[in-house]
């Protein structure tokens, strides 16, 4: 059946199966389905009975069957077999060369595989898995009658071939960086928050301080120190998360060290409310989104002068890095800490060396509402940089270390004091 049909159809069909199967390599993240599906297509694209795909393990020197369609249970995931030179498999992966048997009972060179006669296959095509770091595996297409494979079906099968075992070391070296960069990432956001924390403690233990000084000179020098603490805690601006996956590094990743959400450029981390503000955001966006957005990035890049794709189909599919929304015309920058304390006490003597004094304080006595800091994403929601219009701030600053925190809702204290 298979040599029966026209050339011309065979070859229309052939593109159109690789194209399909191109595209979809760069979005698959499941390794087998990926395999699966080359098997599929390159039985579909010969007409053949059989397909399967061997990857290579060297710490065993054996090719393992990873993939494979039209075969007996038990055989996919299971069938190893040595890389020696006097079977197809095994030339066509130490050789780099294709393997076209047109019939086995006539063949003078390479012996008959055990796996193709339990199945009934008289005729294969074994084709090398090429990668930059050596051969893969090998593609094969396998056929229960025999047939002569044309020049097209040896191109059709090492270029399905070449592009699976690309994918898949590139999917495999993505999960790898993913893993690493998450663990690095979660470090890193716990030591931003620990700083944070503890800059939060360190402004309202000045604060308490400052309250509790009766030296006006004292006061004034603890409550500057804790403005300034407060203050370094300003919002950076990362490009936000389009995805998530394996596949964010196309989209947020800038300088190609696989970490995302990199910080807008042209700024430093904790710029926003530090030279970039709620008025002039949008200067930054829109230069961003001109000059920037909608290019292939570095993770693209490679892939392109890997040879997998064409920058055109890289923009077809969305891998571009991403733009970013702009604020609203009303962005507010990171609030302001606005504290008013007061104390009143009177010293009453009893005798020479007693003395009581009562004390009543207000923290935040006008109960200014003060707000935490926005986001650091520019993802444009609200508490975010890009997506918080006046009247948003999210969250009002809350009771932290104790109830003591800088800019807390109005609160009281009584005490008093006894010295003798």
């Amino acid at each position: 059946m298979r040599n029966r049909e026209e050339p011309e159809k065979i070859l229309r069909r052939q593109l159109t199966s690789f194209a399909n199967f191109t595209t979809r390599s760069l979005g698959e993240s499941n390794i087998d389905s990926l395999m699966m599906d080359a098997c599929l297509r390159a039985r579909a694209g010969m007409n053949v009975t059989h397909a399967k795909l061997l990857e290579y393990l060297p710490d065993r020197d054996r090719l393992l069957l990873r993939a494979g369609v039209g075969w007996k249970e038990g055989y996919v995931g299971q069938y190893e077999v040595a890389p020696n030179i006097d079977t197809p498999i095994g030339y066509a992966f130490s050789l780099s060369e294709p393997v076209p048997i047109s019939d086995y009972n006539s063949e003078k060179v390479h012996c008959h595989p055990t796996i193709l006669k339990e199945h009934g296959c008289v005729a294969s095509l074994n084709v090398p898995l090429r990668t930059d770091r050596g051969n893969f595996g090998v593609l094969e297409g396998d056929n229960t009658s025999t047939c002569t494979f044309s020049a097209d079906d040896i191109n059709f099968l090492t270029g399905l071939g070449n592009t699976v075992a690309r994918a898949v070391e590139l999917r495999r070296a993505m999960n790898a960086m993913e893993a690493a960069f998450k663990e690095k990432e979660l470090l890193i956001r716990e030591m931003n928050h620990r700083i944070k924390n503890n800059l939060s403690l360190v402004a309202a233990m000045l604060s308490l301080q400052a309250r509790r000084s009766t030296e006006s000179e004292v006061r004034e020098q603890l409550g500057n120190a804790a403005t300034r603490v407060k203050s370094s805690l300003a919002s950076s601006l990362f490009l936000p998360l389009s995805t998530g996956g394996a596949d964010e590094i196309f989209f947020s990743d800038l300088d190609g060290d696989g970490v995302t959400e990199d910080p807008l450029p042209g700024t430093n981390r904790g710029a926003f409310s530090r030279g970039v503000n709620g008025s002039n955001i949008n200067n930054l966006l829109n230069k961003y989104n001109s000059s920037v957005a909608g290019r292939i990035g570095p993770a693209g890049q490679a892939l392109v002068q890997a040879g997998l794709f064409t920058p055109p189909q890289l923009t077809s599919l969305g891998a571009v890095l991403t733009k970013v929304a702009l604020a609203p015309a009303d962005q507010v920058s990171n609030d302001s800490l606005i504290n008013a304390d007061i104390r009143v006490s009177k010293v009453f003597r009893i005798k020479e060396r007693l003395t009581i004094e009562p004390m009543v304080e207000a923290f935040n006595l006008f109960n200014i509402a003060n707000y935490d800091p926005l986001s650091s994403s520019l993802s444009g929601n609200v508490g975010d940089p890009n997506g918080t219009g006046k009247g948003q701030y999210p969250t009002r600053i809350g009771s932290g270390s104790g109830s003591f925190a800088p800019g807390v809702q109005r609160a009281f204290q009584f005490g008093i004091r006894v010295s003798f």
